[in-house]
């Protein structure tokens, strides 16, 4: 009994380090998406001003 409980508590974890590991990538790549998206607006206003 106690050997299942181990081993169900092992899968419970690497599900969890998968979910975390993708988690973080996706929220790498929208950081970078933010920063592109804040430079396009200050260029788009900076020539709106100049106009």
């Amino acid at each position: 009994m106690q050997h299942k409980r181990i081993k169900s508590l092992l899968v419970l974890l690497l599900i969890f380090f998968i979910l975390t590991s993708c988690m973080v990538r996706n929220l790498e790549t929208n950081i970078k998406q933010i920063k592109f998206n804040d430079i396009k607006f200050v260029e788009d206003y900076n020539n709106i001003k100049k106009n």
